[in-house]
């Protein structure tokens, strides 16, 4: 597991609880790292936030909470995107349309309930949304090209799954959008929760 240095006696890397003078390993409520050390609990400070990969990138938190930004935009360009489509452009939504806009719609409100709440724990419940429009976005893009037969067609009845509406530049396709907005905020949740997993110790 590879362990990076930071300004001061801390470093990433497992617990130890063989170190003396550490009790435990804390994450304060502002989502900063912490530590516990004989009974006092802080996070760490700015300098040592700064240090944290040594060529001064941006901190922990700050390059994190960036994520959940990230997401809120690609949700509501999609959003915007999806709503231009259909009452502006006249494209009637298909079925699997409807359910890919029943998964990203919601997303817009969530995250932005999250960031302000500043909830670290947003991923858990945006994760599985962008999961689940995108096994739907990827199906209805194999469907549309032909690579899942017709006769397992989610479209029945009404506007037929298989309509191109648009090809832009000969491959990019309304379903081919979804499929890219899904993967951007699964992306980046997943980011975020691997980050979540680092913790800091003692060095001795």
């Amino acid at each position: 597991q590879a362990r990076r240095r930071i300004r001061g006696p801390y470093r990433y890397g497992p617990l130890r609880q063989d170190e003396p003078g550490i009790q435990a390993l804390v994450h304060p409520h502002d989502g900063n790292p912490g530590f516990r050390v004989a009974g006092q609990e802080r996070a760490l400070d700015a300098e040592e936030l700064a240090g944290v990969n040594g060529h001064g990138a941006l901190a922990p938190a700050a390059w994190r909470s960036f994520l959940f930004y990230a997401a809120w935009a690609q949700a509501l360009a999609a959003t915007t995107g999806s709503l231009y489509f259909s009452e502006i452009r006249d494209f009637p939504p298909c079925t699997l349309c409807w359910y890919q806009r029943i998964l990203m719609y919601p997303l817009i409100v969530i995250i932005a309930v999250g960031i302000v709440r500043r909830d670290h724990g947003l991923y858990w419940t945006v994760l599985p949304l962008s999961l689940a429009g995108l096994a739907v976005a990827i199906y209805h893009n194999l469907l549309q090209q032909g690579v899942i037969s017709e006769s397992i067609n989610a479209c029945r009845l009404g506007v037929p799954c298989q309509a191109k509406w648009i090809e832009w530049l000969g491959f990019i396709t309304i379903p081919m959008m979804s499929l890219t907005a899904f993967s951007v905020i699964a992306i980046l949740m997943i980011t975020y929760a691997a980050s979540s997993a680092i913790k800091i110790t003692r060095k001795g």
